[in-house]
């Protein structure tokens, strides 16, 4: 009975910080709690076996419940992804993007290049990149002679690079600490194609909290803004289960990639169950995600988010951002 009174008051613990989320927005520390759905899942469900095995049945129920709440949001992004089956659209374009927090500290540039190399996709988004890097990546690879880049040695360098013909760039800010995104415009079989590259700072302090918040809050207007497809890729120091996520998709009409595919927990370079999904691909109706998934760990704390997509006609225009609009 010792034991059954040590794991529940463990389960107590880790049920209520499970509670959080209806009361994300009252203090920073608190949506930091939002981003452990599946670790308090598979803890409460565990716990919640455990403690039926030592005969606490009313105790098993309890955290049974609460796992199977904290693991709804979790199952949700296994489910299949909104919008009409592919059937139902015109063939278009299938293209593939990679992203990478390459880590401004990783020196194992051969292990980034075979990605690169390996991948081969159409659109490639690096961040965390500094002048280094950027050296590096110029002297070496020529399949990309499309690309904007803006090294800083603060962890918020960025990078992105194309097969494609890009139409024209524009590097956009979100929040005060004056981080650079980029935005890469392209035409894909006639169809607008808006790339934008974004990377907030983390949310670990209350400060940087709010810049990593009013930064998603402008990039959800911002995304809202063109008539053609929009892509969003980037590190955003939120996963899915963040009340702020929940408000960038609904202010940018955006999809996130991951519904349909389920959790893919980029950060940090650690075993799967202590990982948390904060690289994220988003897409605007126009594009159908056929494939998403992690790459092989690459030297930086982050695994490397692969997609494949189909830009399609429904819906689009051929008019780019216009900021200020």
């Amino acid at each position: 009975m010792r034991l059954a009174g040590l794991l529940r008051a463990s389960l107590l613990f880790v049920g209520l910080a499970s509670l959080a989320g209806p009361f994300a927005r009252a203090s920073w520390t608190l949506e930091l709690l939002t981003h452990f759905r599946v670790q308090y899942a598979v803890a409460l469900l565990a716990g919640a076996g455990i403690l039926a095995w030592l005969r606490s049945p009313r105790s098993a129920i309890a955290y049974a419940l609460l796992g199977a709440w904290s693991a709804a949001p979790v199952i949700a992004l296994h489910l299949p992804a909104e919008g009409p089956p592919a059937t139902s659209r015109p063939a278009g374009p299938v293209l593939t993007a990679l992203l990478l927090n390459v880590h401004t500290a990783n020196v194992e540039h051969e292990r980034v290049l075979e990605l690169i190399a390996t991948e081969d996709a159409d659109l490639v988004v690096l961040q965390e990149v500094n002048q280094r890097w950027a050296e590096v990546l110029a002297s070496t690879i020529e399949a990309y002679p499309h690309r904007v880049v803006h090294p800083r040695e603060d962890n918020f360098g960025i990078l992105l690079m194309s097969k494609l013909p890009m139409e024209r760039s524009e590097t956009p800010r979100f929040d005060a600490t004056r981080v650079p995104s980029i935005l890469g415009v392209f035409d894909v079989a006639g169809v607008i194609l808006n790339v934008l590259a974004t990377h907030p700072v983390p949310p670990a302090s209350s400060r940087n909290a709010s810049f990593r918040n009013e930064h998603l809050l402008a990039l959800g207007s911002y995304a809202a803004q063109p008539d053609g497809a929009v892509l969003v890729l980037g590190d955003l120091n939120s996963t899915p289960w963040s009340p702020y996520f929940s408000d960038l998709l609904r202010s940018s009409g955006l999809r996130n990639a991951a519904r349909g595919f389920g959790v893919l927990p980029s950060w940090p370079a650690l075993p799967w169950l202590l990982r948390l999904p904060l690289d994220h691909c988003l897409h605007s109706e126009e594009i159908e995600i056929l494939d998403l998934g992690l790459g092989d760990a690459v030297g930086s704390d982050h695994r490397p988010v692969v997609v494949a997509l189909q830009v399609t006609a429904t819906g689009a225009g051929s008019r780019p951002f216009e900021p200020g609009r």
